[in-house]
Order: structure tokens, then sequence, then C-alpha cells
């Protein structure tokens, strides 16, 4: 297994070969050991493609925990919601789910925004 020892980035000594060599497009440069071998390699990490990015604010991950609100009496809603794992809280009186779960159950509506601007909060 081999063990990273030493990681520099250009600029600092012991660059100035990997510089020449590959330019603007150097990252960094890793020494990795292998014990069992007993052999050094050394890595660079170059940049390969560099295109513009924006973040998506509106992107909610698969697994994010929302708070969803089921009205009392609505028991076969709640029925499916705990089991697909849902999870009541009885302090706020709203169920949490995985977003991806709220998807599948077509619950989006019912999401529960928090004052502080967030969708959801954990349990």
């Amino acid at each position: 297994m081999m063990n990273t020892k030493r990681k520099i980035y250009p600029g600092q000594p012991g660059t100035q070969k990997w510089i020449k060599k590959y330019g603007d497009d150097l990252v960094c440069i890793r020494y990795k050991y292998d014990p069992d071998t007993h052999r050094k390699m050394i890595t660079v990490e170059l940049v390969v493609e560099e295109k513009e990015w924006h973040k998506n604010y509106d992107h909610i991950p698969e697994n994010k925990m929302m708070a969803i609100r089921i009205e009392y009496g609505e028991r076969e809603l709640g029925l499916k919601v705990r089991s697909v794992g849902g999870t009541w809280n009885r302090k706020e009186k709203l169920w949490y789910l995985p977003w991806n779960a709220i998807k599948a159950l077509s619950l989006q509506d019912r999401v529960v925004t928090f004052s502080n601007n967030r969708k959801s909060r954990p349990p």
C-alpha cells in the first residue's frame, strides 16, 4: 500500500523541474512510498480541462433529510411515509424523510420552510 509522505505545490522548493515540464497546468507533486517493495514514486497532478462553473443553489441532495407536514387524520399517507423510512418528530409535529423519498411520494408541496431560509433542517 502506497503512503503519501509529502505534497508540495508550485513555487515551493523542489518544484522547479516540474514547473519547467508542465508549466501552469501543474497543481501539485506527491511523493509516495511503498514500504513492501521499498519504492518511491513521484506523481504530479495536472489541470487537463478548465471551464466556467456556477453553483446550482436550487439543487437539493437526494439524501438530505427534509421536514414535511401531514395533517392529523391523514393516516394512510402517514403509513406510506413511515414505510419509506420517515420518522416522526413529536416536538415539532413534523415528519422527516430523505428528499428522494419525498419526490417518490410526490410530497414536494408539503415541505416545511423554516425561518432561516433553508428548506428544512434535520430532526
